[in-house]
């Protein structure tokens, strides 16, 4: 069931970004033939008004039809709808508008988590906290439970999870006494509100989980464990919540969180081009699987905050200059534009339609490796 939502989730981003291209189109005046999410056999196809909508079998995508849009003869020499016959202004304002709606549809949801304090990011990063959410590994074997509150290690008060994080590494695998408060099985954790930085950010608040007064105290004796990567307790700890003490600066911070996280994507996508950071491909059934967990931990929280990221990760990538995505087309509008001559329509659709088979192929490759993956843990 929870794969199911995620899958659904992910195909809202897909219409979300179809519905864009769609409705500028038909503001535009362009003649659109067909709205369709996935792709592959239809099942499900209706006609309207002369467009037909349908629902593709493999939900790797979508697309809107626009009349002379996709190659070949012009549809009718006397057709106004043609793609090719509307100023160059309109059309690229269909190109863009898919990335655009969303960009706009993250900021929705980001709106959202501020009013509801369901946020979990600020400026890009999330707000850990000394709360566990999970535990593994050598905190798991030491007896320490999800909902556990780490307030000291050797008997010095900590406030912070870098704090935490600090002392572990330093121990270097020495073992480390750890004032636990545990609440009683069954009690929920409570989120107190505070302001995050009433100077730097007015009417930003937090909701930091704490765990509630009559918690037990205790101490666990943990042993860091060595991993490739640093010393380890095998805890993943809660995040703060952030949200806003109004609409008006709930519509402020999302839009700067919004910026924020696209700034984050633009940098990432900068330090790969330099060689500086790895490419990961990540195909549809890694994403259903991911999805699939961050619901069970919490739609409204963590399911939330995927979304938000995937959508601007959809718009950005759509915008890199490449054959068949809207970059790709912005890129032939922008050479028209410079060159006041009209790429051959032939050309363009030659080149869009390579870039679709290889698109396609690395995603069936990908999801098919994905799957495997799955079927031989």
């Amino acid at each position: 069931m929870t794969a199911l939502l995620a899958l659904l989730g992910f195909q809202l981003l897909v219409f979300v970004h179809e519905l864009g291209h769609f409705l500028v189109a038909r503001a535009t005046g362009m003649r659109v033939i067909r709205f369709s999410i996935g792709f592959g056999p239809a099942l499900l196809k209706v006609t309207h008004r002369d467009i037909v909508y349908s629902i593709g079998l493999l939900p790797f995508g979508g697309l809107v039809q626009v009349a002379g849009m996709h190659g070949g003869a012009v549809d009718a020499p006397s057709d106004p709808g043609d793609f090719d016959r509307k100023p160059l202004w309109a059309r690229a304002a269909m190109v863009f508008a898919g990335p655009a709606f969303n960009i706009g549809f993250a900021a929705i949801l980001a709106l959202v988590g501020f009013l509801g304090f369901k946020a979990m990011r600020w400026e890009g990063r999330p707000l850990a906290t000394l709360v566990l959410a999970e535990v593994d590994g050598p905190a798991r074997a030491a007896g320490l439970l999800p909902g556990d509150a780490i307030v000291s290690v050797d008997g010095e008060p900590i406030k912070r999870l870098r704090e935490l994080n600090t002392l572990v590494g330093a121990a270097e695998g020495r073992p480390l006494r750890l004032g636990v408060r545990r609440p009683a099985a069954g009690a929920p954790l409570e989120m107190e509100r505070l302001p995050y930085d009433a100077e730097a950010t007015p009417g930003l608040m937090v909701a930091i989980p704490t765990v509630p007064a009559g918690a037990d105290a205790l101490e666990v004796t943990v042993t860091p464990e060595k991993t490739p990567r640093g010393w380890r307790l095998g805890i993943r700890p809660q995040l703060a919540r952030f949200g806003a003490d109004g609409v008006g600066h709930a519509l402020a911070y999302a839009g700067r969180a919004t910026v924020a996280l696209n700034t984050m994507f633009l940098e990432s996508l900068g330090r790969i081009f330099r060689g500086e950071e790895k490419a990961e491909v990540t195909g549809i059934v890694k994403l259903v699987s991911v999805g699939a967990d961050m619901i069970a931990l919490g739609l409204a929280d963590w399911f939330l905050d995927l979304l938000i990221l995937i959508s601007l990760n959809l718009a950005i990538l759509n915008l890199l200059p490449l054959p068949a995505l809207d970059g790709g087309r912005l890129l032939f509008l922008a050479v028209e534009l410079v060159s006041r001559r009209r790429v051959p329509r032939r050309l363009e659709a030659w080149v869009h339609g390579a870039g679709f088979a290889l698109f396609l192929g690395l995603v069936l490759l990908v999801s098919g490796q994905e799957i495997w993956e799955l079927v031989t843990k």
